[in-house]
């Protein structure tokens, strides 16, 4: 009993306290003043598009073949000013052949680049590639 009394005083001290003032003026890091367009970077064509070419690309690796593997990669990647595509790797992958090849097909690939202001700009991207027998 008298360890379960301590742990309680133990962690109160943590929860309940608070030091903001509810009357503080809030800063907000983009004022709504802010009207500068922003777009994304995409793929020429749209999703449609960005799909076929992974299909027509994309080679689903012997190994993961015979051994009935299926999953998600999630490729993650910079779209830079010129379209090209940097720093191209995966974040999560069910399979080290899946990911390679995954990320083989998307260093193939060009895309729009993303504007800021009307200006382009480098965007970093996490696309997903299903395999799927």
């Amino acid at each position: 009993m008298k360890k379960i009394v301590f742990l309680i005083f133990l962690v109160t001290p943590f929860f309940g306290y608070s030091q903001t003032d509810s009357t503080e003026k809030k800063e907000y890091l983009y004022p709504a003043e802010n009207t500068a367009e922003e777009t994304m970077p995409y793929y020429p064509g749209g999703e449609e598009a960005r799909m076929a070419f992974i299909l027509k690309n994309l080679e689903y690796p012997e190994t993961a073949l015979k051994e009935k593997k299926q999953g998600k990669v999630n490729i993650k990647f910079i779209v830079r000013t010129d379209s090209s595509l940097g720093k191209v790797h995966t974040v999560k992958s069910f399979d080290d052949a899946c990911g390679a090849e995954a990320v083989r097909v998307v260093k193939m690939m060009k895309w729009i680049p993303g504007t800021q202001g009307g200006k382009p700009v480098n965007v970093w991207v996490v696309m997903p590639i299903v395999f799927k027998l």
